[in-house]
């Protein structure tokens, strides 16, 4: 259904989208089109039967009665709301833009007419009643004539709108007069400088200051101002247009700020419409112009040519000296002209643009390329794009809006019909019409019908707010029905067993505020104990059932002190009894009363006895006990923990000792050093005896303490018993110079790895910048002289563009001044992995290689180029550099891993 409704003055709506009153309406038969009034390609509606259209809630048995009903709703004058209708005759204009330059000897195009007006300073602004709006440009004596097709609006400049070629129909061309400038409409100033016998106009100009601020500007009117000198030189009259830089000029006026522009004995352009009139023979050549097109007829003795914008052909008839031809080839694809006939022929195997005339129908298949995306538009309304695309294996139905990208299409596929949308709420399959009555077995249903037939049912969703079920709901329980859920659990109804409700999940009955009555002459609850959902002790009273939870709270918050207070007495507690906070469960403690004594319990937190300020007293102590971390943390002040008497005669190994006891078994003892790794220190007198730092006593030599620093003896002595310290530490330090040997051997003839990791997170993404992904600092002294091997693995997703994988070095941790020593360009825009390994000689501060731009995995496959040769001081800090760049931001370039090796010279 087409529903149309007027809105306002100026706008209608067509199913509920607004439009413009710009819409002319054509009745061909018993059918209706509407189309722009301004653009007849901009069809809103195609042809369709007057029965498909309601008109403000109406319908109409013929199109003549729907026509008279569209006609003032689509279409008035007033919808650009610049007046009431009676305002609305056009007024047209002309804006006169003076020489167009260079005055090349070629005819203006509508290419330099658009240019023109966008390199304007200002502007040019049209209104709704300027139509028609003609721009006039001069070249060499000829003006010309274009009618502007933009319409309405601020055209050019850089504030304007942007106007184009295809805006601009040249409609006159014809030698320009002194009328043509002199015109009020023109906007141009005439200066006059009189006569001037030698023609020197430059000299006239410059003889007094000329104000030319305002020139190419619009005036109050819009016309564009231009600035005229004229003189006379034997009795013409000249004139020369000033066509510099707008400003004011005090004598400066250069050749190139004017040009001549006509005089009064231009003669008029001879056309073919003056040869019709006068006689109809040409006296010199006629030349005839289409309005519409632009081109230019011009007929001569020896034949006629064709002329449009820069472009010329020229046909030719010699003389005629008896019977003769012309003869013009078979047309091809860069003829210009051909016959109508061969024309003719050559588009029979095309489709007409106006489409096949009624009994002319196609009578083959329409074929067409797989090989893209094929399209049937229809004509675009609204920024919206109507077609059928035909792809290699399927085609589809599209409506797209070409704004906010949304679409929705059809496209059958082997099995069925797809239907998809983008569009904010999506209705997916339409109709227009009530389809109820008509609809058989195998059709689909609307929502209508489907309404209708489930109105008398309770919907499987449940009933909606505010229309409830009124009847009562009656089950047929001559056997048992139920109500069953997905889950498991049932209500069901049985003629003799009565109403049973079951549930695998349990059985919730909530009844609020009113409470739950349960009534019978036999009621039980069997199988599981009775409970509450939720605590309910406030509304507890004297006959109320209690919960275990009740009970358990009334016996943890009686007190000990309350047992003490009710009459009993402490002495006669029998039972061992035992004190815990928070029932228990967040107890951190207990302090246990028995026969065995008093036990205090301590968990994760562990013990804390205070003994205020008096102190601890603890009598009878007989082991303290570390917990799971075995330790022991006392914290004391002042003295820490002290004997109160001397216990010594009762220590044992296991006892701890006091500052007396240790001060008596050692005195002043004196550092001495290690010995096998144990500090040492020497006793007093001359006893054997030192002291090792695990506390223990041990003998030594007394060889040691009088040995005097001796000479080495150059072996490697075995350590013993009575081995002299001196030669001990020759010992071992002849071992040490022997394994400082072996490592030196080691450096000459093995690899030495300076870097090796694996990456998971260095990546470089949306970005085509050059991008250091990693720096490894390489300490001065550690390269000498030999081979520096660099390998790396990295990984691109995405397959938009190529990557680059670049090496450099740098005294810095910066691209800015490295020099780079290796590239490696991968070969396809698809490849997820690339390796990069290179080896380089380093020899008298000097890196060389392969040349740095090689673009292959191993630098060797490709020689071709000067060799890397490039300074590098090996006895300052390094920076090796690994980068990268992509070439689409649409890429991810991950390094996945770097290892760094050298390998020194050997001799």
């Amino acid at each position: 259904m087409i529903i149309i409704n007027n809105l306002n003055e100026s706008r209608f709506t067509l199913n509920g989208v607004q439009y413009f009153k710009n819409y002319l309406t054509r009745v061909a038969g018993s059918n209706l089109s509407i189309y722009n009034a301004y653009n007849t390609c901009d069809v809103l509606v195609p042809f369709s039967s007057h029965e498909r259209f309601q008109v403000n809630g109406s319908l109409f048995e013929a199109v003549e009665e729907l026509q008279a009903a569209l006609v003032g709703i689509c279409y008035t004058r007033n919808t650009l709301n610049e007046g009431s209708p009676a305002d609305q005759n056009n007024i047209g204009r002309v804006l006169s833009f003076g020489e167009l330059l260079p005055q090349n000897g070629l005819y203006i195009t509508r290419e330099e007419a658009s240019a023109k007006i966008n390199s304007l300073a200002e502007p040019v602004t049209i209104s709704a009643k300027d139509s028609p709006v003609n721009f006039t440009f001069t070249r060499e004596g000829k003006m010309y004539g274009f009618e502007f097709l933009g319409g309405k609006g601020v055209w050019g400049s850089a504030s304007g709108s942007e106007v184009f070629p295809h805006q601009f129909l040249l409609k006159t061309l014809y030698d320009i007069t002194p009328e043509d400038i002199t015109r009020e409409t023109s906007g141009a100033s005439i200066i006059s400088l009189g006569e001037i016998p030698d023609g020197n106009f430059l000299a006239a100009a410059n003889s007094s200051q000329r104000d030319f601020s305002n020139s190419g500007m619009a005036d109050e009117n819009g016309t564009i101002k231009s600035y005229y000198f004229t003189y006379t030189n034997d009795s013409v009259l000249n004139f020369v247009q000033f066509v510099g830089e707008a400003g004011v000029y005090n004598g400066n006026i250069t050749p190139d700020d004017l040009v001549s522009s006509t005089n009064s004995k231009a003669s008029p352009i001879i056309d073919y419409e003056s040869v019709l009139q006068y006689g109809k023979v040409a006296v010199s050549p006629a030349r005839h112009q289409d309005r519409l097109t632009g081109m230019i007829t011009e007929f001569n003795g020896s034949g006629f040519q064709s002329i449009k914008n820069e472009a010329a052909q020229t046909f030719k008839i010699a003389d005629p000296t008896g019977n003769h031809e012309v003869v013009f080839p078979p047309a091809n694809q860069n003829d210009s002209i051909v016959y109508a006939s061969q024309l003719q022929n050559e588009v029979n195997n095309y489709l007409p643009l106006a489409g096949t005339a009624d009994g002319n129908p196609i009578t083959g298949n329409i074929a067409l390329t797989g090989i893209n995306t094929v399209k049937i538009i229809s004509t675009t309304l609204d920024n919206q794009e109507r077609s059928i695309n035909f792809f290699d294996d399927a085609f589809t139905i599209l409506v797209k809006d070409n704004v906010s990208g949304g679409f929705s299409q059809l496209s059958p596929v082997n099995g069925g019909i797809i239907i998809s949308s983008t569009f904010e709420n999506p209705r997916g399959l339409i109709g227009e019409q009530d389809f109820t009555f008509n609809i058989g077995d195998l059709d689909y249903t609307q929502k209508k019908y489907v309404d209708e037939l489930v109105s008398t049912n309770i919907p499987l969703a449940g009933t909606e707010t505010g229309n409830p079920v009124t009847g009562d709901i009656v089950m047929d329980a001559t056997n048992t029905i139920g109500l069953k859920a997905n889950v498991a659990g049932e209500i069901t109804f049985d003629n003799t067993q009565g109403i049973a409700i079951s549930s695998d999940e349990g059985i919730k009955i909530d009844s609020r505020a009113g409470g739950l009555i349960i009534s019978g002459t036999s009621t039980t609850i069997e199988n599981s104990p009775l409970g509450y959902a939720e605590d309910l002790s406030s509304n507890y009273n004297e006959r109320s059932l209690v919960d275990k939870a009740y009970v358990d709270n009334i016996a943890a918050n009686i007190t000990f002190q309350e047992v003490l207070e009710a009459g009993s007495e402490a002495v006669l507690i029998s039972s061992p009894v035992t004190i815990q906070t928070d029932n228990g469960i967040n107890a951190k403690g207990s302090i246990g009363l028995n026969n065995s004594g008093v036990s205090i319990g301590g968990q994760s937190g562990g013990v804390s006895i205070s003994g205020g300020s008096n102190g601890l007293v603890l009598n009878q102590l007989n082991s303290i006990s570390a917990g799971n971390t075995a330790d022991i943390i006392v914290t004391a002040a002042n003295g820490g923990i002290k004997y109160s008497n001397n216990p010594i005669e009762g220590y044992t190994n296991r006892s701890l000792v006091d500052k007396e006891y240790v001060d008596n078994l050692v005195t002043s003892g004196t550092g001495f050093g290690f010995w096998n790794n144990t500090e040492i220190s020497w006793l007093e007198g001359s006893s054997e005896e030192i002291l090792l730092a695990d506390g223990t006593l041990a003998n030594i030599c007394e060889t040691v303490r009088s040995q005097q620093i001796g000479e080495n003896t150059g072996s490697d002595t075995t350590v013993i018993a009575t081995t002299s310290l001196q030669s001990a530490v020759w010992s071992l330090q002849e071992q040490l110079n022997t394994a400082n040997s072996y490592i030196e051997e080691l450096e000459n003839k093995t690899t030495q790895i300076l870097f090796n990791k694996a990456y998971s997170n260095i990546q470089l993404t949306g970005n085509t910048s050059e991008t250091i992904l990693t720096s490894v600092l390489i300490n001065a002294g550690t390269l000498q002289e030999g081979v520096l091997q660099i390998a790396a693995l990295f990984e691109k997703t995405g397959s938009a563009g190529n990557a680059y994988h670049r090496i450099y070095v740098n005294t810095v941790d910066s691209l800015t001044g490295a020099v780079r020593i290796a590239s490696l360009n991968s070969t396809s825009n698809a490849r997820p992995f690339t390796a990069f390994c290179r080896d380089f000689l380093l020899r008298n501060n000097t890196i060389y290689g392969f040349p740095e731009l090689t673009s292959s995995f191993d630098g060797v496959t490709d020689s071709v180029g000067t060799p890397l040769n490039a300074a590098l001081n090996i006895s300052q800090n390094i920076y090796i550099i690994i980068a990268g760049v992509l070439q689409n931001t649409d890429d991810t370039l991950h390094q996945k891993s770097l290892k760094i090796t050298f390998e020194k010279f050997t001799a």
